[in-house]
């Protein structure tokens, strides 16, 4: 609407600038002296020369008003076009049918009980159960990445590593950026003897998510490999993110032992009598400490 009111008022504008034009030019023409033309000239010759310089004015005039026009019109079909485009997107998003959004609502009502259902089969250790409604939701919404991670937890809990990489492999199609998924192929890399996969793997996760489970996963792999140091330095940065955690701090132990490093072994132990005194592997423990060379 403002548009139009736009376009209207410089149309107006324009024909009052021409006929003034026109007008001037008119009252130029009427004062010319037709008797003074020499008396060979004919009627038509006198005509001619009045038309020829009508059509002279004219010509100019319509130059003017298209140059002065050419900017103005050009910056009206840019604002029109911007626009309408806008007006498209807006009605894109909030003007969907009724229902079509009533559909959409439904769908993702549909795809979070089935989800739900499928953890509790999971749970109960109902895994085709659980498989099936999972495979259910994804008919649904087909890029429902959590009901791609939970089939996913199903295949591995049934040992088919190959149909697990199969779901990884495809999440990491719908978002290279899935932590969750390079921890799976780094488990089940880990789990073939793939070591170096695994690592490789286990990195690229705590790029994206630094957890402290993953850096304690990344240490069971290097101390596979038999890197001992670098196991007790990733299992010190899973301690960092969480300090207090049981079988973080007895793996920390073990390793600390092994490498001969009596202070750290004596730090993992004091804190695993901090988190639990009642812990039947203490004396255990401290006797390991002893034949370290050091009694506690």
């Amino acid at each position: 609407m403002l548009l139009d009111l736009i376009l209207a008022a410089t149309i107006f504008l324009s024909a009052v600038v021409f006929f003034a034009f026109v007008g001037r030019k008119l009252a130029l023409l009427s004062g010319v002296d037709v008797k003074a033309v020499p008396d060979r000239k004919s009627d038509v010759v006198k005509e001619q020369l009045i038309e020829e310089r009508f059509a002279r004015g004219t010509r100019e005039t319509f130059r003017w008003i298209q140059r002065w026009l050419h900017p103005v019109a050009a910056a009206l079909r840019t604002q029109y076009q911007r626009l309408v485009g806008r007006l498209k997107t807006l009605e894109e998003q909030y003007s969907l049918p009724t229902d079509r959004r009533r559909a959409d609502e439904s769908g993702k009502a549909k795809v979070t009980q089935l989800l739900g259902q499928a953890r509790g089969y999971l749970e109960d250790e109902q895994l085709t159960e659980a498989e099936q409604k999972c495979i259910e939701a994804i008919s649904i919404n087909q890029y429902e990445r959590s009901a791609y991670r939970l089939l996913a937890d199903i295949y591995w809990e049934r040992k088919d590593y190959a149909h697990a990489k199969e779901v990884y492999e495809f999440l990491l199609k719908l978002n290279t950026d899935d932590s969750e998924a390079h921890v799976g192929l780094g488990r089940i890399a880990a789990g073939a003897g793939e070591y170096a996969t695994a690592e490789s793997e286990f990195k690229r996760s705590l790029e994206l998510s630094d957890q402290a489970s993953v850096h304690l996963e990344l240490a069971e792999v290097y101390a596979r490999l038999g890197d001992r140091q670098r196991a007790l330095a990733a299992t010190q940065d899973a301690l960092t993110l969480d300090p207090r955690n049981p079988k973080t701090l007895d793996y920390f132990f073990a390793l600390a032992v092994e490498c001969g490093e009596r202070a750290l072994a004596d730090d993992a132990y004091a804190r695993l009598e901090e988190v639990n005194p009642e812990n039947q592997k203490l004396p255990e423990l401290s006797a390991q400490l002893e034949q370290m060379g050091k009694t506690r």
